[in-house]
């Protein structure tokens, strides 16, 4: 009985090795992620510091001993500063996120409420530099140092998440640095970039397109705090107000304990208390979040982090503030709850605006984002711009506002669950498919879920380029080919670092050259046509028109059906050539090659109804059902 019972578990063994391995994989990889989140500088390690000293890493001396093993090693580090300079060049070297910068930004002072009578734009920065500009126009340097001395003291600016983000992740690379040790060539790589005059300029801009509405809405704020904080009773105005809506005491005293504040002094840090818990304050992102930056997942992710911090302090304060005995301190609640929620919809408003002047119905929209558009483009609100509907030529442009607005990420799981849920239900899956498809995704196309937790757990720019030619195949996530089997190794490695460097090279340079192609009417990767016209307004004003070509599109999607029913073919007649099938298994592996081809069929079905919805003429949908056909028989 024991012989059976060891041959038992010998045959389980035998059988399972891949899963068990595969299992051990996961777990060894979320402990090891553990271990980086919760690493600190500080911690001992085997070969660094006190043994004695209070360990923070979850896995205590073991934990922070490895991860500082890691962080040190010189595979990890040119891993690091390649992620790092890959997020420098997509952002602070990007003309296009540059400005996408600055008119993003505005959009936390539409959701702080700062808006209304006497605070239009140009009516705003007259406010913000009043004590700047003298009456004639010129810069006063005092003032202007004074200024910047009361920012900076107040935290209100230099709290950019890029750009601290990426310091941090410098910071990573030389931690060791002042020990002695020699820096090699990917520790310098960051620090040689960070230091050069250009990029730190640029970063310097990218900076001030940040801190101008930092600016901003704190002098906004205190211009609100001069009704609401009185003369000679100040300090219980503040006391007041603190314990409304931070709960907490106001502290009236100066640092020395005795000199009491005075009313100027109350108004600065009331105003900077709301606009640091308000605005993104790279300061205020927990030290776990900020240490997901050492992971090869996730873009910037103390943004989104900030994002859900600042949006729920809105509301929170909005709601306390309404509820003030203070008429102004009530108005003040009501400017922040309508201008939150304006935040929100205002990408809603200017899709339905869209639809209207260009004609697009919310049936045709529908159709467009479940069938016709890559998959960060499902959610967000897409703009129409523009339509041409020619016989078999039907073209969509539109622009996807949640590369405009910061609050995508707010949004962006709603958008997803209702593009899910509709595709599912327009598929005929049974409810309860559907709102499990509404909330995990499917494929590649995201759902609520999925949504929320893409900023944190998805794949790193540089991440994404090395799994494309290591784990995909030489593919990239759309599907699209890098390397191919016919190529010789050395057409394999220059292929392949190029793709790499794809992901380094500066966003201006991409963009510079996509105008220029542009211009000389070239094509994408992809054969769209490349408009000079659309190249010029993402690279000068930060908005990209995105096209849907709905005959290209399926095309693309007839021959992904294709392959997808040759495939189950294929794993069906491989299972059935296993050493130990018998009828079980056939009827199982049968079943489930007939439930997956039936799936296809549906959406391929939706595809070619959702075409038609947006005018591609019925006889070239029959012409493309033919070559489906013929291309099935052959």
């Amino acid at each position: 009985m024991n012989t059976n019972f060891l041959d038992s578990v010998t045959n389980f063994l035998k059988k399972r090795t891949f899963e068990l391995l595969g299992l051990i994989l996961v777990l060894s990889s979320v402990a090891l992620a553990i271990a980086f989140t919760t690493y600190s500088p500080e911690d001992p390690s085997f070969i660094y510091g006190d043994r004695n000293f209070e360990i923070q890493n979850f896995f205590g001396i073991y934990g922070s001993s490895i991860a500082d093993f890691l962080l040190q090693s010189s595979v990890y580090k040119s891993f690091l500063a390649l992620k790092g300079a890959s997020q420098l060049s997509k952002t602070v070297l990007s003309p296009t996120t540059q400005i996408r910068n600055v008119e993003s930004a505005a959009m936390f002072a539409l959701a702080n409420g700062h808006f209304g009578r006497g605070a239009s734009l140009a009516d705003s920065m007259g406010i913000v530099f009043r004590d700047i500009f003298g009456p004639d126009g010129k810069i006063s340097a005092d003032m202007l140092a004074a200024k910047s001395a009361e920012y900076r003291e107040l935290g209100i600016t230099n709290s950019n998440i890029i750009t601290r983000e990426i310091r941090a992740l410098t910071d990573d690379l030389l931690r060791k640095a002042d020990t002695g040790s020699k820096l090699n060539r990917s520790e310098l790589l960051l620090k040689t970039l960070q230091d050069q005059s250009v990029l730190g300029n640029m970063t310097k801009i990218y900076q001030g397109g940040d801190d101008l509405w930092k600016i901003f809405g704190y002098e906004f704020e205190k211009s609100k705090m001069l009704n609401i904080i009185k003369e000679g009773t100040h300090l219980d105005d503040a006391d007041k107000y603190f314990r409304e809506i931070f709960s907490r005491r106001f502290d009236r005293f100066m640092p020395d304990g005795t000199t009491l504040k005075t009313r100027e002094q109350v108004i600065k840090e009331t105003a900077a208390e709301i606009i640091k818990n308000t605005y993104p304050n790279y300061s205020y992102v927990p030290s776990l979040v900020q240490n997901l930056r050492r992971l090869p997942l996730g873009n910037f992710i103390s943004f989104p982090a900030e994002m859900y911090r600042t949006s729920f302090n809105l509301m929170k304060f909005g709601l306390r503030e309404m509820r003030s005995t203070d008429p102004l301190v009530r108005q003040s609640g009501a400017r922040k709850l309508i201008g939150f929620s304006s935040a929100l919809a205002v990408g809603k408003v200017a899709q339905e605006i869209g639809q209207e002047v260009v004609g697009v119905s919310n049936e045709q929209l529908d159709a467009i984002r479940e069938s016709f558009v890559a998959p960060w483009n499902k959610s967000g609100p897409l703009v129409p711009v523009a339509k041409e509907v020619d016989g078999d030529k039907v073209v969509y442009k539109f622009v996807n506002f949640a590369y405009q607005s910061p609050y995508d990420v707010i949004a962006a799981p709603y958008y997803a669950a209702m593009t899910q849920f509709k595709t599912a239900r327009a598929e005929e899956k049974d409810i309860d498919q559907a709102m499990l498809r509404a909330f995990f995704g499917s494929g590649r196309d995201p759902g609520a879920f999925t949504a929320l937790v893409q900023p944190f757990v998805g794949e790193a720019i540089i991440t994404e380029k090395l799994a494309d030619l290591f784990v995909r195949g030489g593919k990239t996530r759309s599907g699209r080919q890098i390397l191919s089997s016919e190529d010789t190794v050395s057409d394999q490695a220059v292929k392949g670092a190029v793709h790499l460097l794809e992901g380094i090279t500066p966003g201006a340079f991409t963009q510079a050259t996509n105008f220029a192609r542009g211009i000389a009417g070239e094509q994408t990767t992809y054969g769209k046509d490349m408009n000079p016209g659309d190249e010029a307004l993402a690279l000068f004003a930060g908005i990209r028109i995105n096209e849907a070509n709905i005959g290209k599109s399926m095309g693309y999607q007839i021959t992904n059906f294709v392959n997808s029913q040759q495939e189950a073919r294929r794993l069906l007649s491989k299972n059935f050539a296993d050493s130990n099938v018998n009828a079980e298994t056939i009827y199982r592996e049968y079943e489930k090659m007939l439930r997956n081809k039936f799936e296809n069929f549906g959406e391929i079905r939706k595809v070619f109804d959702d075409a038609q919805k947006l005018g591609f003429d019925k006889k070239f949908i029959s012409g493309a059902l033919y070559k489906l056909f013929s291309k099935i028989i052959s």
